[in-house]
């Protein structure tokens, strides 16, 4: 199996992303829990118009949901699991991402411990019922401008493994590491756990193109030693231009696929 090349996005846009040649799409899940039951219908009928499965979501939880400081709601919490996991599982997507910055950020005020503790709860809780549907659900390291916390790929690592759910792993950003000055020279280390990327320039985080001075090569040499069987989401701001978007996917394919078919 190759290497899938997906892009985050909107349903209503997967049309014009399948034109521009990408393998999957990868929803917003804070906008697709709260979306009434009628707009879920009709991003069902754009996906299936457009024929571009949903394999991944991201933007786990809105950025005022309490989860790093006070205000958590064990009760709240399963019943937003429970919904987002539902709606996954109904569009055909397989991974979850827990990224969610603004949510998990620590409060001194609050005791940044308690914090840390409510996240490891939570993702704990989001695996276990996600895992029910056949959905893993991965840590994503961001960068300081976004969060504070969990800013590191051995980060995300460590609370995975402390959990040690068969349903929790962790997510590399290629724009984030870029932006903490972190190698992909640290992905071996977690490729048991490593089940799903992110990819666009690390200082822009536009769309990846030849020549625009990033170190692609790099990360996928070292997806290839870890021997990632995950997929890859352009998650980032899209070229205005079709056919520079459609050039910025070929490349990807080239540096990822390997002239491999995405099955």
């Amino acid at each position: 199996m190759s290497i899938c090349i997906g892009c985050a996005g909107h349903p209503s846009e997967a049309g014009a992303l399948k034109r521009a040649g990408f393998d999957y799409l990868e929803v917003n899940i804070s906008q697709l829990v709260a979306a009434c039951d009628s707009d879920v219908t009709i991003m069902q009928r754009q996906l299936c118009e457009s024929g571009l499965p949903v394999l991944a979501g991201n933007c786990f939880l809105p950025g005022d949901w309490p989860l790093g400081g006070a205000g958590f709601d064990e009760e709240k919490n399963r019943a937003y699991i429970e919904k987002a996991a539902a709606r996954l599982q109904a569009l055909g997507a397989s991974i979850a991402v827990l990224g969610s910055g603004g949510a998990r950020r620590l409060q001194k005020e609050y005791g940044e411990n308690r914090g840390k503790e409510q996240f490891r709860l939570f993702f704990a809780m989001a695996s276990a019922i996600m895992g029910e549907k056949g959905i893993r659900v991965v840590i994503e390291p961001l960068n300081r401008k976004e969060s504070n916390y969990i800013l590191s790929v051995p980060e995300a690592m460590a609370i995975a493994q402390a959990v040690d759910s068969p349903f929790g792993g962790v997510l590399c950003d290629y724009y984030h590491m870029g932006q903490e000055g972190e190698s992909p020279a640290v992905l071996p280390a977690v490729k048991s756990r490593l089940w799903h990327c992110h990819i666009a320039h690390p200082v822009t985080r536009q769309a990846p193109l030849p020549g625009d001075g990033a170190r692609y090569e790099e990360l996928a040499a070292a997806l290839k030693q870890c021997e990632y069987k995950g997929n890859i989401t352009f998650e980032g701001t899209c070229p205005d231009s079709e056919e520079v978007f459609a050039q910025s996917v070929r490349y990807i394919k080239t540096l990822f696929q390997g002239g491999a078919v995405c099955r």
